[in-house]
């Protein structure tokens, strides 16, 4: 997930607690553009009487850094900026030791996917183990909590992971494909929505997805819906 956090005077709060106030034409860009987008409803504020805390959507804050204005994953400031988003976005909801992921569900339609886990029909997800490689992302574990956030940005769901495996796409069975909650549970159905899927995803980082290809296979509780 990435936030923006600025000042009451508009200067943006960088990892260390200090202030770098932009120049006059981003000072601008936060004043108009951004309240553009405030009104579309792509990004949700929280405040206190110290900060503006902005949450933004992994392809909005990309938008944005055209701009020059850099939005940070939340794990990368310290607890005080911490606890300020556990006690407004987490509405109260502390995770030991401040270990933990925010994602979002890839394909078409991620916010679909996040109503499964919020009803409690999917408790799996899988993904191709060459993505977290050519994107150099740490692999799932097991015990890791992580925090699933909708297509905006909005954190929705805390899960905590149960079980990771590297299987073969061609090895994936009937219990998983069940586990991921996804149109009839049948494993036919879990076959060709993924290999459509993956498929696309090798096509991005320039290979061609074969049967033996090693899928990260993720089975998860949900912890708490955040309402």
């Amino acid at each position: 997930m990435k936030v923006l956090i600025l000042d009451r005077e508009h200067k943006v709060l960088l990892e260390n607690l200090t202030f770098f106030e932009y120049e006059k034409n981003d000072i601008e860009f936060i004043k108009n553009d951004l309240n553009r987008f405030i009104n579309d409803s792509t990004l949700t504020i929280y405040d206190n009487d110290k900060y503006i805390f902005i949450i933004s959507s992994d392809l909005l804050s990309e938008k944005i850094k055209e701009k020059n204005i850099s939005f940070k994953n939340i794990c990368d400031f310290n607890n005080e900026i911490l606890d300020f988003y556990y006690d407004k976005v987490l509405k109260g909801y502390k995770i030991e030791e401040n270990n933990f992921d925010t994602w979002c569900f890839g394909g078409s339609d991620p916010d679909y996917l996040l109503d499964l886990v919020l009803s409690g029909k999917k408790y799996g997800t899988a993904s191709l183990e060459k993505i977290y490689f050519y994107y150099d992302i740490e692999l799932p574990k097991e015990n890791q909590v992580s925090i699933i956030t909708n297509s905006k940005g909005l954190p929705k769901a805390i899960i905590k992971s149960t079980k990771v495996e590297k299987i073969p796409f061609n090895l994936v069975d009937e219990n998983h494909a069940k586990s991921e909650g996804e149109g009839d549970l049948s494993l036919k159905y879990w076959r060709e929505v993924h290999w459509n899927f993956f498929s696309s995803e090798c096509k991005k980082i320039g290979i061609e997805m074969n049967e033996e290809m090693l899928i990260v296979c993720e089975k998860f509780q949900l912890i708490k819906k955040i309402i």
